[in-house]
């Protein structure tokens, strides 16, 4: 079954809140449970902001250009997303692996495999 993820169960499930109701607790804990994070949820409360800033922004520019002449050219969207996870020292959860994997030192993880 899919579930689409409300943003006070997410928090509370991230924070360990005992107001999230046993199904809930189960369900998101679950690594076989199927979940939809409508984007809106992550802007309607702050979640963590990860933005692209400087650093991220640098770190990509640096993989793009070692990565074209090679011709390896990343996305925009996934090089944004790994500098993202690279610069915050955070492991990049993706079902497609092989969208990261010519990015040097990044931490993945496939959850789906």
């Amino acid at each position: 079954m899919k579930y689409v993820i409300d943003t006070h169960a997410l928090i509370w499930f991230l924070e360990g809140n005992q107001r999230l109701g046993t199904q809930a607790q189960a369900i998101l804990s679950n690594v076989t449970s199927q979940l939809v994070l409508p984007a809106i949820a992550l802007s309607e409360r702050k979640i963590t902001d990860f933005a692209l800033h400087q650093e991220a922004a640098e770190w990509f520019a640096k993989e793009r250009a070692r990565l074209i002449p090679i011709s390896l050219t990343p996305s925009y969207a996934d090089g944004q997303i790994a500098a993202i996870a690279k610069v915050n020292n955070l492991i990049l959860v993706t079902r497609n692996v092989a969208d990261y994997a010519n990015f040097q030192d990044l931490q993945i993880e496939n959850w789906f495999s």
